[in-house]
């Protein structure tokens, strides 16, 4: 006796005509199911969504990054603690936000170990001037008046 075998609609194994239940995938194959919800559709369909999900991504991921590496990022009360260390220590003199300006000594500036510092410290300052509504800016100058160092509000200007 042949047994007559047809296709499930969810998997397409071929599976007897009678049988409620494919075998291979499990599925009730006595509801017949339109083509379309039968099975995944064909081609590279999920490619345009791939794309957007990585375009969202990279977009996110890059204003995180330019955020995060400017006087906005710097927290207001840590800054606030920083920069009070150092006037109270006179490291820092004569601060002022609008025009925003500190005056430090040559030699304290030169003890800063490296670029990463002296952008940390401006921050700091840039930051607390901010908070004041007088934009990231800074000017670290000498006590003689020489211009020492110029921040944009993301990275120091020789």
């Amino acid at each position: 006796m042949t047994e007559e075998r047809r296709r499930c609609p969810y998997c397409a194994e071929a599976i007897l005509t009678q049988a409620i239940n494919c075998k291979h995938c499990g599925r009730d194959v006595r509801v017949s199911v339109p083509p379309s919800a039968a099975a995944p559709p064909k081609g590279d369909s999920w490619w345009p969504l791939v794309i957007f999900i990585a375009a969202i991504i990279g977009v996110a991921g890059f204003g995180f990054y330019v955020w995060g590496s400017t006087s906005y990022s710097v927290d207001l009360d840590k800054a606030r603690a920083v920069v009070a260390s150092l006037e109270h220590d006179k490291i820092i003199t004569e601060r002022t936000c609008g025009p925003n300006q500190a005056v430090i000594s040559v030699a304290a500036w030169r003890s800063l170990p490296d670029t990463e510092s002296q952008e940390n410290l401006m921050n700091a300052l840039a930051r607390i001037c901010i908070a004041e509504d007088t934009g990231p800016e800074m000017t670290l100058v000498a006590p003689t008046g020489i211009v020492l160092a110029r921040f944009n509000g993301r990275r120091i200007i020789r």
